[in-house]
């Protein structure tokens, strides 16, 4: 008998938009409906086009794809730590939500297999204003995906709140595949691959993804946390990936290759990316600390543009930490981050990695308040640089670059409003060498004297040399005098 289901005042806020029609509800009760596949198709039968709401008391097992065409919320009762919706075939779609523009809601479930040769957890598509809340995906080959009708349409006003995603490896596996999906929100979320997985994707964004905020979100371990592309997954009828923001996102410990990869078939696609406090750490790193991937970065970027990093951390990478790679493209900025020990895979050879490069044929490009070096507390990095700027074409403005093995920036370049300093207690010869890390030839080098015999001698004080790394002090042949050394990167 159909009943109208009153919600929580709570509940009614979060689902203000997409709530379910009060138009009917069925229980899974065993009796009037059974709690097994059968039961749950039997009771969207019941509801018919209206659609309505299916509540799951228990775990029912799913042996076959169950398909969803009208508004339905399906509510696990007991929540995803004792709900458990088994898909038990090796092939197809668990849930297959086409419901041509209606909404659809599922909310405390965990939704698993064990047996996930090719098959998928859930698929939406072409479907408009649906949440996927408190829920558990584990095991699947491709775990939740958000499409269109493959044809001319898209999906809009999808959210995920307090989603997982585990349990997944394999080439072509995934966690969370986005593709012709407008308007999303996708909140306090975790993804992981099994431990040490070297080529699951974590997420993909694809052809149509547009208009994504990610916030609270943890993507870790696999081939790469998170993949832009244009690679036309679900049909090539709407633009590349863009107007994607990422607040507090983690990119975390993918040995198998780049932690954030912006892929080459982008193009010079304009992707308005966003990252602010965000973190890629350890890309091409095992658990235990040991390399899986050399060549791997905190971010990447070989097509396209409009990139910025704004805050955050990019650390004890395998290779790079923040590399623009394309030979083409314009509007990218790295501001206010930390940029720590990365080509953490080469301690021991002179390649000449630095923590943060733009290559050449990129412009407008703008790299401000970072700290790029090394770490002693993070140990094992060899950044050779903190920037490589590929023909000079960087606008730099308060970075420190000071902890680097051989120098601030190489490829050209300069540094505006960056201090080094050192300081000299004067041997008794009349000059001495100090190592600054960070000074150029074309740096502006000051003198200070901080006690009284340095006072009285200042006249005869002077910088005579300046090197990579090192400035030469000319004085009288009086030992103990102390000097303060500042210098300027250029």
């Amino acid at each position: 008998m159909k009943s109208i289901v009153l919600l929580s005042t709570l509940i009614l806020s979060f689902f203000a938009i997409a709530q379910t029609p009060d138009t009917g509800r069925r229980l899974l009760d065993g009796v009037s409906y059974t709690q097994d596949d059968a039961g749950l198709r039997a009771a969207l039968t019941s509801l018919g086009t209206a659609g309505g709401e299916i509540d799951i008391p228990g775990s029912l097992v799913l042996s076959s794809q169950t398909n969803i065409t009208t508004s339905i919320r399906i509510k696990c009762l007991g929540g995803p730590g004792y709900n458990v919706l088994n898909y038990t075939p090796s092939t197809g779609t668990a849930l297959n939500v086409s419901s041509s523009g209606a909404s659809f809601i599922i909310e405390g479930c965990l939704v698993k297999t064990t047996s996930a040769s090719s098959s998928t957890g859930m698929q939406l598509n072409f479907c408009q204003e649906c949440v996927i809340k408190d829920t558990h995906v584990n095991g699947f080959t491709g775990g939740i995906r958000l499409t269109g009708d493959g044809v001319s349409n898209h999906s809009a006003g999808v959210r995920l709140d307090n989603v997982l995603i585990d349990g997944f490896c394999g080439t072509g596996s995934y966690g969370l595949s986005i593709d012709h999906t407008r308007d999303m929100t996708l909140d306090h979320s975790r993804i992981y691959t099994t431990m040490d997985c070297t080529t699951a994707l974590d997420v993909i964004l694809d052809q149509g993804a547009e208009g994504l905020w990610l916030g609270h979100f943890t993507m870790e371990q696999g081939l790469h946390a998170m993949v832009v592309q244009a690679k036309n997954l679900g049909g090539s009828y709407d633009p590349a990936p863009a107007a994607l923001w990422c607040d507090d996102c983690s990119f975390d410990s993918t040995p198998g290759g780049d932690a954030l990869l912006f892929d080459t078939s982008l193009g010079t696609a304009n992707v308005k990316f966003r990252c602010s406090q965000c973190w890629a750490r350890r890309a091409g790193i095992k658990v235990d600390g040991t390399v899986a991937t050399s060549t791997a970065s905190g971010v990447k970027q070989l097509g396209g543009q409009n990139i910025y990093w704004l805050g955050g951390t990019i650390e004890a990478n395998a290779f790079y930490g923040f590399w623009m790679q394309a030979s083409t493209g314009a509007d990218y900025e790295l501001a206010g981050a930390r940029v720590a020990s990365n080509n953490q895979a080469c301690s021991s050879c002179a390649n000449s990695a630095p923590g943060i490069a733009f290559n050449p044929g990129l412009t407008n490009i703008r790299v401000e308040g970072n700290y790029s070096g090394n770490d002693p507390d993070e140990p094992g990095g060899s950044q050779y640089y903190g920037l490589y700027c590929g023909a000079g074409q960087c606008i730099t403005i308060g970075n420190d670059f000071s902890s680097n093995i051989s120098g601030a920036i190489t490829g050209g370049g300069s540094e505006t409003g960056v201090v080094y300093a050192g300081a000299l207690s004067t041997s008794g010869s009349s000059s001495d060498n100090v190592t600054i890390t960070g000074v150029r030839a074309s740096s502006h080098c000051t003198l200070s004297p901080t006690n009284a015999s340095a006072a009285a001698n200042l006249s005869a004080s002077y910088i005579s040399a300046k090197t990579t790394n090192q400035v030469t002090v000319n004085h009288s042949a009086i030992g103990g005098m102390t000097y303060d050394i500042s210098c300027s990167s250029n």
